[in-house]
């Protein structure tokens, strides 16, 4: 297409999300599967708390990777090839 150009920065970014994604499932399998070996519910209900604040703990890991890869990325594209 004529006059349509991409952004390097917006290149990196999706990049950078792409990681950041991925860079969140790694850590939130390895830290869901150390913190059950480190369970020590005796009932039912303490269990499901804790399952509940794991799943919080994946989604604050999610929340927090999301950005900060995405920004990096952008930066990185800007930055060596824009």
């Amino acid at each position: 297409m004529e006059g349509f150009s991409v952004s390097p920065g917006l290149i990196g970014g999706l990049f950078g999300a792409v990681v950041g994604v991925v860079d969140s499932w790694i850590i939130s399998a390895v830290l869901g599967r150390k913190l059950r070996e480190m369970d020590r519910s005796e009932t039912a209900a303490e269990r499901d708390d804790y399952e509940r604040r794991i799943t919080l703990a994946k989604w604050l890991i999610l929340l927090v990777n999301l950005p900060v890869f995405t920004g990096l990325g952008y930066w990185i594209g800007r930055g060596f090839f824009g």
